[in-house]
C-alpha cells in the first residue's frame, strides 16, 4: 500500500473540475489520493477513513455541490480535527452557504485559476499543502534555515548598499580629483606664464636700474663740471675784478692811454673784440651797468693811438681767459 500525501475531499459532481488541480499536484511530485478506485470486497466508508487517516494534508474542495454533501461535510470535520485541512474554493460562496465552522479557514481562491503555474493562489496552496506534509523537526529545521537566510540576504543587501555606497563615492572622488588635475594644469600654465612676466618685469628692472646708474653717474659729472665752471668763473670773475681796480687805480690822464693801444697792436690780437665783448656781456652784467659797459666800450673806440704794453697784455690775458672758461662750457 502506498503512502498518502495529500487526501482530495470533493463532490463526485466536480469531478472535471478538481482534475486538473489533482494533476497538476502529482506532476509537482505528490502522491495524491482522490477516490477512482476501491478494492473488491473492500467496504468504502473504512477504506476513505483509512486513507484520511493516513494522508498528511486533506484538501477540501468547497463548490456549490460540495457544501451539500454529507460525505464532503464529514470528511472536512476530520481532516480539521486532525489540523490537516487545506480549503481551496471552486465557486465564489457567501458566508451562509458554509458548513458551520469551516468559513474561517482561509481558502485557496481558485474560482479563475487557468492552470497557470505562476499564479498567486496556485502558489499559495502549494505552500499550504509543503507546510502540511513538512514534518516539525523538518519545518523547525527549514525554520530556521529560512531565518538564516533571511539573515543572510539582509547582510547581503547592506553589503551590496554600501558596495554601491563606496562605488558612487569612489567615482565622485575620481571626478573630483579628475577636476583637481585640471586646475593643477591650469595653475601650473599661469605659473609659467606669471615667471615669463616676472623675469621680463626682472629684465626690465635690471635695465631701468642699470640707466639710472648712469643716470646718476652723468649727474654727477655733470655736477662735477658744473663745480669746475663755477670755479673758473669765479677766478674770471676775480680777475676781473682785479683788472677793474687796476683800471680805477689808474690816473685820470692814463686811463685814455689804459684803454687805447697803437692800430699795430690791435691789429696783432687775433680775437674779434666785439665777438669777445658780447660774449663777456653776461659776466659782466652782475658787476656793471650796461650804462658803464658802454662808456666804457666809447673810450675804446675813441683810444688814443699809444698804449702802455703792458696794461695791453694784462687786458688780452684776461680776455683770453675769459673765453677758454666760456667754450670750456
Amino acid at each position: 500500500m502506498s503512502m498518502v500525501d495529500v487526501f482530495f475531499s470533493y463532490s463526485s459532481k466536480d469531478r472535471p473540475r478538481v482534475q486538473p488541480v489533482r494533476d497538476a499536484l502529482v506532476n509537482r511530485g505528490f502522491a495524491v489520493f482522490w477516490d477512482q478506485e476501491i478494492p473488491a470486497s473492500t467496504d468504502w466508508d473504512t477504506w476513505i477513513r483509512q486513507r484520511l487517516h493516513e494522508s498528511k494534508c486533506a484538501v477540501v474542495v468547497w463548490s456549490f455541490n460540495s457544501v451539500t454533501s454529507d460525505n464532503v461535510r464529514h470528511e472536512a470535520f476530520i481532516a480539521k480535527q486532525q489540523n490537516k485541512i487545506v480549503p481551496i474554493l471552486l465557486d465564489s460562496l457567501s458566508a451562509d452557504l458554509f458548513p458551520m465552522g469551516f468559513y474561517a479557514v482561509q481558502a485557496a481562491n481558485l474560482t479563475g485559476w487557468s492552470g497557470a503555474l505562476e499564479d498567486s493562489e496556485w502558489l499559495k496552496l502549494l505552500n499550504e499543502i509543503e507546510s502540511k506534509l513538512t514534518p516539525s523537526w523538518m519545518k523547525r529545521t527549514l525554520d530556521t534555515l529560512d531565518a538564516e537566510l533571511v539573515g543572510e540576504r539582509a547582510r547581503r543587501e547592506t553589503a551590496e548598499r554600501r558596495d554601491r555606497t563606496l562605488r558612487e563615492r569612489i567615482a565622485k572622488e575620481a571626478e573630483a580629483r579628475q577636476q583637481l588635475r585640471v586646475e593643477l594644469d591650469d595653475a601650473l600654465q599661469r605659473g609659467e606664464e606669471l615667471d615669463g612676466l616676472l623675469k621680463t618685469e626682472r629684465e626690465q628692472r635690471q635695465l631701468a636700474e642699470a640707466r639710472s646708474i648712469e643716470l646718476v653717474t652723468e649727474i654727477s659729472a655733470r655736477d662735477v663740471r658744473q663745480q669746475s665752471i663755477e670755479k673758473d668763473l669765479g677766478e674770471a670773475r676775480r680777475v676781473i675784478e682785479t683788472l677793474q681796480q687796476q683800471i680805477t687805480a689808474v690816473p685820470k690822464s692814463q686811463k685814455a692811454q689804459v684803454l687805447s693801444p697803437t692800430k699795430s697792436a690791435v691789429q696783432d690780437v687775433p680775437v674779434d673784440l666785439g665777438k669777445t665783448a658780447s660774449r663777456t656781456e653776461p659776466l659782466l652784467a652782475s658787476q656793471q651797468s650796461d650804462a658803464v659797459f658802454e662808456e666804457r666800450w666809447k673810450e675804446w673806440e675813441t683810444r688814443p693811438k699809444s698804449t702802455p704794453w703792458p696794461l695791453y697784455f694784462l687786458g688780452v690775458a684776461a680776455v683770453v681767459l675769459i673765453l677758454v672758461m666760456m667754450m670750456s662750457r
